[in-house]
């Protein structure tokens, strides 16, 4: 019968979440077609007034049935909204859009040999732009996404503009950066000329970059591309300079990174944190520290709360002197006598990073071999090869964590020793990682031995903060070097063997906006050279101040 349809299909309703309205509908249906049904003329027929009555009771008892599962319905919709809250709709998938261009944003300026802001990141213009203002968290900052990539692929233009004026007091070093083991010797004949000025705008930079979102997960989700070059290739001609001073480019920096993975020419892993360096007008690499861009394999980890850790196959360079001449990796120009490698140099470093400051360690592992097989005599032939090393420490202390009067004040220093440490320590001059008895008088070919040079040097400076706005440098390093007893007995390359060097800077420098350093520096760099009665000489010195100005885009 139609009420026990409807009884048998109350339970289904009561843990439905039906609407009420249809609920009571399809009980009005039901109740129509009892009522209005072809039953209710046979009950007239026969008069069983009786059973009507107990029918339309029965009705009566289920539709009260009906009420009450109706009201325990909504007792349920009513307790699960209050759990769930209400019902929301999914949102619409957000249609992807193109960012308008942004203004083309600083960065701090990668390598070594740094202006004003490579050793403290700088800060940048505020962003302008929609663009600008709204890289996602996690991206590359102050950069802008390529139209048509959905925002997975993103990209940077910055650089700096940069203008230097040098002043020498004693004589003129005919270089607009000071390299300490190499400066003029006293008796040169640029040592008695007097003071020279010399303006260039040749240290500017530009650099390239984009990020691409690989699509993984974890530190493998990012890949980088960086390009970078300066204007500082090859000086220009003398009557160029007097025109149009047009500086060759410079090839920097170009690698790319594949999450903790980096591939391509970029600084040695062996130079140390900006932290423990100086912040320096000059773009020479201050005495005792590093200054090599060279092509590389690096891969990087994070070892602890504040620590990382990094190894890296690095492209060798096998730096020979004799008594002749000085013998590097692929010189054609040397004749048959050059350096030679075999293997690639390998490094390590650590740094650890905390509020109160930092500490630094540096390994360096090397080949240095010399081959004159290609000898046109057999008796001048001679290979030899000797394993070169190198270890430095360094470390910072943000003053301001102790004394609250100096913050933004810090003190950094960096110590280094190893034997054919070479290029990796600006200390030691072009080509001498090792030295060789090849070529000295009495000494036959096939006698002849390879030594590496042993260097030790140390560095100290203090960032003192003025203001915000303005702070200074102060700066003195020293390197003092061990050779084997016969390179006293060098003659042509006499000139360039040293037996210590020291250098000292001060500078003051203000920025009046984020993006502009101007400053002015004092710099003093002397060295002694081994054999000071061949050359004739004890050494050199420059006296020089500079005057800079950078403005970063």
């Amino acid at each position: 019968m139609p009420g026990q349809l409807l009884m048998r299909s109350a339970p289904s309703l009561r843990g439905s979440a039906a609407p009420r309205g249809a609920f009571l509908c399809s009980v009005a249906v039901l109740g129509g077609t009892l009522v209005f049904g072809g039953q209710a003329p046979a009950f007239a027929q026969t008069g069983d007034i009786e059973a009507l009555q107990r029918q339309l009771q029965q009705m009566q008892q289920q539709m009260d049935a009906m009420r009450a599962q109706l009201r325990d319905l909504q007792a349920q919709q009513a307790q699960q909204a209050r759990e769930t809250g209400p019902v929301r709709r999914p949102p619409a998938p957000a249609r992807s859009r193109v960012e308008p261009a942004a203004p083309r944003i600083a960065v701090p300026p990668q390598g070594s040999a740094t202006p004003a802001a490579a050793a403290a990141a700088p800060t940048r213009p505020p962003p302008t732009s929609p663009a600008a203002s709204t890289v996602p968290p996690g991206r590359l900052a102050d950069s802008i996404a390529i139209p048509g990539t959905d925002g997975r692929v993103r990209v940077r233009l910055s650089g700096f503009v940069k203008v230097n004026a040098q002043y020498d007091f004693d004589g003129r070093y005919n270089s607009d950066s000071v390299t300490t083991p190499s400066i003029p010797l006293a008796n040169a004949s640029t040592a008695n000329q007097d003071g020279n000025l010399q303006v260039s705008a040749r240290r500017s930079r530009i650099r390239f970059e984009s990020e691409v979102e690989t699509g993984w997960t974890g530190d493998w989700r990012f890949s980088n591309q960086v390009v970078e070059f300066d204007f500082a290739g090859s000086d220009a001609s003398t009557s160029d300079v007097g025109t149009s001073n047009s500086y060759e480019p410079r090839l920097r920096l170009a690698y790319v990174t594949l999450g903790p993975v980096m591939i391509g020419q970029n600084d040695s892993l062996y130079l140390f944190p900006p932290e423990a360096q100086a912040e320096r007008l000059d773009d020479g690499t201050f005495l005792g520290t590093s200054n090599v861009r060279q092509v590389g394999l690096r891969y990087t980890a994070n070892l602890a709360a504040g620590l990382t850790g990094a190894v890296a196959l690095e492209s060798p360079y096998s730096d020979v002197t004799s008594t002749a001449t000085t013998n590097i990796s692929n010189d054609n120009g040397q004749g048959s006598f050059v350096g030679s490698n075999n293997v690639p140099d390998l490094l390590a470093a650590l740094d650890y990073r905390q509020a109160w400051g930092g500490l630094a360690a540096r390994g360096v592992a090397r080949q240095i071999k010399v081959d004159n097989q290609a000898a046109s005599v057999a008796s001048q032939r001679f290979t030899e090869e000797v394993f070169g090393w190198g270890a430095g420490l360094g470390g910072w202390v943000e003053m301001g964590r102790m004394i609250g009067a100096l913050e933004g004040d810090r003190l950094f220093a960096v110590a280094n020793y190893g034997r054919g440490i070479g290029r990796y320590l600006d200390g030691t001059a072009n080509g001498y990682g090792a030295t060789t008895s090849f070529g000295l008088p009495g000494t036959a070919p096939q006698d002849s031995v390879l030594d590496a040079v042993g260097v030790t040097s140390g560095m100290v400076g203090y960032r003192r903060a003025w203001s915000s706005t303005v702070r200074s440098n102060i700066v003195a390093s020293l390197a003092r070097y061990d050779y084997a007893s016969y390179v006293r007995g060098f003659a042509g390359t006499a000139g360039n063997t040293n037996r210590q060097a020291t250098e000292f800077s001060v500078n003051l420098i203000w920025s009046p906006l984020p993006w502009i350093d101007a400053g002015i520096e004092y710099i003093y760099a002397n060295r002694d050279v081994l054999n000071p009665a061949v050359v004739g000489a004890y050494g050199g010195t420059v006296s020089r101040i500079q005057a800079s100005f950078i403005g970063r885009f």
